[in-house]
């Protein structure tokens, strides 16, 4: 996801979609929403949501709250330490594609990315030989968790 408003979605694929085509989508902490393709874009498309009133008024509290959990949420919940990564890169496999990204940091937990890329916040990926969510986008890239918590070594096979 680009971005989101209580009428619109705008979404990275590489996938090329036709103005007007239906669209389904999940999304955590949303869920499903449904609209139609209203524009393609550069990575992407934008696509119009076809909700109810009611929908729309909870899809604006949903966002309202991911908003104010993001602005608040911070490197004091961090459930481990991040060690800085110079000069190492690694491999991220988005379905079939693989492209090499810098690996900018790393914890037990995590990594941030530094890639062109912008799969979908929840989209599962491979960070070398490690399953991973993405769980945000930064002005670098990405932020992904792993989908089980590292051993020590199994960090240091990254790094190697």
């Amino acid at each position: 996801m680009i971005d989101i408003s209580v009428a619109h979605i705008a979404m990275s694929s590489p996938v090329l979609l036709a103005p007007n085509e239906k669209i389904v989508t999940h999304f955590e902490h949303i869920g499903l929403l449904d609209g139609r393709v209203e524009k393609i874009l550069d990575a992407g498309f934008s696509m119009r949501l076809n909700i109810t009133t009611r929908k729309r008024e909870k899809l604006a509290a949903q966002l309202t709250w991911l908003t104010n959990r993001s602005e608040f949420s911070g490197l004091e919940e961090r459930q481990h330490e991040r060690i800085a990564v110079a000069n190492k890169t690694v491999a991220l496999q988005i379905g079939e594609r693989e492209t090499q990204c810098a690996l900018l940091d790393i914890s037990l937990s995590g990594a941030s990315l530094g890639t062109h890329f912008r799969p979908l916040i929840g989209t599962e990926v491979m960070v070398g030989r490690q399953h991973a969510i993405v769980r945000r986008h930064h002005d670098q890239g990405i932020g992904v968790q792993f989908l089980q918590v590292q051993e020590a070594n199994s960090l240091q096979t990254l790094l190697d």
